[in-house]
Formats: structure tokens, sequence, C-alpha cells
């Protein structure tokens, strides 16, 4: 085919003014790089024109040239490629990864209006060429959001945008890209994918948990109050650049019982259990130095009743704020705790003697990392993991003795399909879950955080945690010393002021009676609001009345009560409300905005209504006792 001779001389063409314009609003920063780009010099892409006349587009992979579009007719080969797209018409948001000439994307936004478009196009040089060959101020282009050749910005975007609005995208790949570039595409669908995994993970993590975190401050706060912060009221060197063995219920704990037990006779290092692995080491006679557990489930009950069935009254608990209080009634031992950051009340009752804030460790998807974050507060060094496996190993989830109902440890033909590859310690490819692997990055990040503490893998077959290298537990052994554990290093008092809970307490149960009306003016409000529409009343008079029946929700949404309490029990719904809130406020039509309105706040205040009545009789009687 012969060249255009005006293509071929790219020095003579510019991004169009029309779309230099819209640049300075979408992606200033992609019009700068553009600026400083060598794109107009590249040889790397040629522009002919094909058959029918329109502009097409040829790339040099290699020593050859490959077509991104149609020699013949790249308009119609566009049209056809939309009606292939299947069910983007369930989708508002769509996701073009690689642009080439635009001329899909301009077909999709003339089949499709209505949809928000989100374009990355990873070559530089081949969005100049889109930039000069499609004018975006015409109407066709109008649904464009964002443009940019930078994959962290639309993951940024996509992730943020997920956020926002809840709603899933559709992802379309130029089919030039899927021949040519197939790793590149699968590393940004694949950070796309855990991206929209992580979103759906935090959902279902807060759905299930919301309520069962509160009713657990609420319920757990008069021990919290009588116990020791192990973040706060220990002797600072008991810990420090002290050795603490973080012990977890992998597979390969198994294979360490006979140092552990060593240990601990010695006393060379102290013996922190996490979660299930108790069970496994009380099963092999071995008592550590401290449980510890944080889970909010009724469920996480059984994973203590082995110590309660025993009566292990010398076994130290240190219990997250937020633990299934079940988990804690008849505990036979003493105990500490750290507050989580979930709880929202302690942080509103608990008061320091000496004024310093109450420390409060994040959550996590494990007790491990909630340990981690402990013990790097506290400045152990070494951390040494056993167990730590983040890793199938054998089929295998837990190590043996860890046996009850709901745990099972073989996996089965599911879990193995939707097992991914990670390196364990050897630099070896070794099977995990998403579940596993999201973990191993936390701790990572939080261990990443703290370089001035030693933190060593002894784990088998485990996966490799980064800034942790790998020791086998014999030669961990050398290095550990006899005598360094301090016994009943958890008998001491806390620094907390009881009459300042208290009065918090009765402060913030006037709050919750000032709720209670706020609810019954929101009810009356809504109510003659329903009134007017059955009476075809004028859109003034509705308005009117929308607007006040807003004013009593916002003082109800300022209600400290609501705010500590009820917010964190429903979290999910309130992300859903604020977004159909955001939706109201752009209709128009008064009968429309009046029909959402009785709709939507009727639905969540009758869910606020709920909790409240779950939740105030239980902080009525925390008062009492806080008072007793």
């Amino acid at each position: 085919m012969q060249l255009d001779p005006y293509w071929c001389g790219r020095g003579k063409l510019m991004i169009r003014s029309e779309n230099r314009n819209i640049l300075h609003f979408k992606n200033e920063s992609l019009l700068e790089r553009l600026s400083h780009s060598d794109a107009r010099t590249s040889t790397d892409i040629v522009l002919e024109t094909s058959k029918n006349g329109a502009p097409t587009l040829k790339k040099k992979i290699g020593s050859t040239y490959h077509y991104m579009h149609s020699q013949y007719n790249p308009v119609r080969e566009a049209e056809s490629f939309v009606s292939g797209m299947g069910d983007v018409q369930d989708y508002d948001q769509v996701l073009f990864i690689g642009a080439g000439l635009g001329y899909i994307i301009k077909a999709f936004s003339v089949a499709y209006p209505d949809k928000k478009i989100y374009v990355y196009e990873p070559e530089l040089d081949v969005l100049d060429a889109f930039l000069e060959i499609q004018d975006l101020s015409e109407p066709w282009a109008a649904g464009i959001r964002s443009i940019t050749n930078n994959s962290d910005e639309i993951l940024q975007t996509v992730g943020q945008l997920l956020d926002e609005t809840g709603k899933p995208f559709y992802f379309s790949v130029l089919p030039f890209y899927e021949r040519n570039n197939t790793e590149g595409v699968n590393q940004l669908l694949t950070a796309l994918k855990e991206r929209l995994i992580n979103r759906k993970s935090a959902l279902v993590t807060d759905f299930s948990f919301q309520q069962r975190w509160i009713l657990n401050a609420v319920k757990n706060f008069l021990r919290v109050m009588k116990t020791p912060n192990i973040l706060m009221d220990l002797d600072p060197s008991v810990f420090k650049r002290k050795p603490v063995i973080l012990i977890a219920a992998g597979p390969s704990l198994n294979d360490e019982l006979d140092h552990l037990r060593k240990i601990k006779t010695e006393g060379s290092a102290y013996l922190f259990a996490v979660g299930s692995a108790i069970n496994a080491l009380i099963s092999h006679d071995i008592i550590p130095d401290a449980f510890l557990s944080y889970d909010p489930t009724e469920k996480n009950q059984m994973v203590a009743q082995l110590v309660k069935d025993r009566g292990l009254s010398e076994l130290p608990l240190i219990f997250g704020s937020t633990v299934g209080f079940e988990t804690l009634e008849d505990y036979p031992g003493p105990m500490c705790h750290v507050v989580n950051i979930q709880d929202t009340l302690s942080p509103l009752l608990l008061q320091r003697e000496d004024g310093k804030p109450v420390e409060a460790v994040y959550d996590a998807p494990s007790i491990a990392i909630i340990t981690m974050q402990i013990l790097l507060r506290l400045q152990a060094d070494p951390i040494i993991l056993v167990g730590q496996n983040l890793a199938y190993l054998n089929s295998k989830f837990y190590a043996q003795g860890i046996s009850y109902d709901g745990v099972k440890n073989e996996l089965s033909e599911n879990q193995l399909k939707s097992a991914i590859k990670v390196k364990d310690v050897l630099g070896n490819e070794v099977l995990t879950s998403r579940g596993y692997d999201s973990m191993r990055k936390e701790m990572e990040m939080y261990i990443g955080q703290h370089p001035e503490c030693r933190v060593i893998n002894t784990t088998r077959g485990g996966a490799a945690i980064a800034h942790t290298p790998y020791q086998p537990m014999d030669r961990v052994l050398e290095g550990l010393k006899p005598g360094i554990v301090v016994k009943g290093w958890y008998d001491r008092g806390n620094g907390y002021n009881p009459s300042a809970a208290s009065e918090s307490a009765a402060r913030l149960l006037w709050q919750g009676r000032e709720l209670k009306e706020l609810f019954g003016k929101v009810v009356k409000a809504l109510r003659r609001l329903k009134n007017l529409k059955e009476q075809h009343a004028k859109a003034t008079e509705l308005t009117l009345q929308i607007e006040k029946a807003n004013q009593f929700l916002r003082r109800m949404q300022k209600n400290n009560f609501f705010q500590s309490l009820i917010v964190p029990m429903m979290r999910v719904q309130v992300e859903h409300f604020n977004k159909v809130g955001n939706h109201i406020r752009t209709i128009v039509d008064a009968g429309e905005k009046t029909e959402t309105v009785l709709k939507e706040i009727t639905v969540f205040l009758n869910e606020c209504i709920m909790n409240y009545r779950v939740i105030f009789p239980l902080v009525e009687e925390l008062r009492d006792k806080i008072n007793a």
C-alpha cells in the first residue's frame, strides 16, 4: 500500500487544539508528557490511508510492522467489534485498554451514548496519533471521562470510582494488544482484578463484622478498663530488644515443636501463640508465654475452648477489644488487651491518667498481622516467625492438633483450581490463595515500616515474606540465650481513669436519647411528605417538605451516638445511602425526587432504628456496671 505523504510527514501534524484544551481539564500531566516526548519523530508507528480513505496505523514490533486497525475499512471493523461486546449494556462504566486511533471508542460512544468511558493507551506515540486524528470536542466524545498512558493513574481512577460508586467496570481490550502485548495486558488486568477483589473483600468483611465489632466493643469494655494495655502499661524493658517467637497455625509448625519445647524450657525467647496455634501447642504439652486472639465472630470462642477446658490459669490472653465477647467469658488466666481501630467506643470512654491518647492497632485479615504490629511497637528484636506458611503445604491449611467443628484442614478441588503461585522461602514455586497472598503483602508493609527491627522467617515451605530472611530454626537457636523470659510480665495495672469513663458513658447515653427523638422527627417529616404526594401537592410544597426532612436527617447524622455507634454498625448501608443521596441531589423532577426520598430514607431509617434498639440498652447496661 502506498503511504500517504500527509501521514508520512509526522512533523507536520499537531495535537488538535480542541483536544489540547480538553486535556488541560481532563489530564494536564498527560499533555506535559506528550509535549516532552519524542513521539513525533518516532519511526515505530506509521500512519497510512486505508482502502476506504480513513487513516489506519501500523506499529513496529521487533523488525516487522503490524496493523492496529484494518487496512481496508477500520470504521466498519470497529462497528463490528462493538456489536459483539456482549453484556456491556449492563455496565455504566467502560475501560478501554488500548485506544489505537479511537475507531472502536467512537463506534462504542455512538452506540452507547450514556456510558462513562475511560481510556488507557499504554503507548505514548499511539496516543499522540489518536489525539491528532479524533476530535474530542465532538458530541460522540462527551462520555469520555479520562485519558491516560499511565497504568498507575488508571488503577487509581478505577479504585476511586469503585469506592465512590460501587459500580463494576466493563473492560475492553484493543484486539491488537491482545495479540501483541499479552503480558502487559494481563499484568494490568490482574492488577485491576485485584482491586475488584480487594473491594469486594472489604465489603464482605464490613458486612459480616460491622455489628459484631461494636457489640463486642460494648460487651468487652469492662475487661478493657480493668486490664493492662499491652502497648502502654507494661514495663518497656520486658520486650524491648528481646526475642519473641510469633507462632502461627500453618502446617510447618509441626516441624518446630521440639525446638519450641526447648525454648520454653530454657526461657530463651517469649512464645506468642496466635489464633488456632494455641491448640497445636497445648496438644503437645507446650504452654506458650501468651495467647493472642481478636476474631469478632461467635465461633472464635472455640479457639480458646481447650485453654478453658484445661483450666490453664497461668496462660495470659492478649485480646483485641473487638474480639468475640464469648471468647473472654470464663477465661481462666490473666488478660491484657489491645484496642482495635474498629472499636469506636473505647476512644470515647477511655481516658488516660497521663493524658496520652489510647494507642490502637489497625484491623487486619489475620491475628498474626495484629501481633506483628504489637511486637514491632514493643520493639521486640528479633521477631521469629514459626508456622507462618501463608501457602499450602502438602494440601494442608493447619498444623496437627487443630481440629474443631467448622475447621477443614484439607484443600478442596475448587481451592486448588483457584490457587496462585508465589515463591517460597527457598525460591521455589508454591501454591497459595489470594487471601493468604493479601495477608503476606500486608505483613510485609508493617515489617517494611520498621527496618530497625529484625524479623526472621523459619517457616519451611512457607511463602517468602519480604524483609524476613529465612533461617532454619536450629540456626536461630544458636543465637538465643537462656533466662530471657520475665515471669509475670503481664501482672500490671493500667493508666485509665474510671470516673472519666463513667462521665463519658452518661454523656453518650444522653446523646442516644436525643437521637431517638430525631428518629421520631424524621419519621413524622416523611409521613407528611407521603401525605402531600398522595394529595398531589404542588412541586414547591413537596420540595419544602423534602428540605424539612433533610434538616432533621442532617441533625441525626451529626449526633455523636449515631456517628460513634450506629454508623460503624451499618457501614455498608451508610455507604450505599451516601451514594443514593448524591443521586437524589441530581433529580430535578419534584415527583420523582419525592418517590426516591420516601423509598430510600425510609429503608435507611428503619435500619438505623433497628441497630439503635440493639445497642442502646447495652450501653445503658454498661454505664450501670461502670458505676457499680
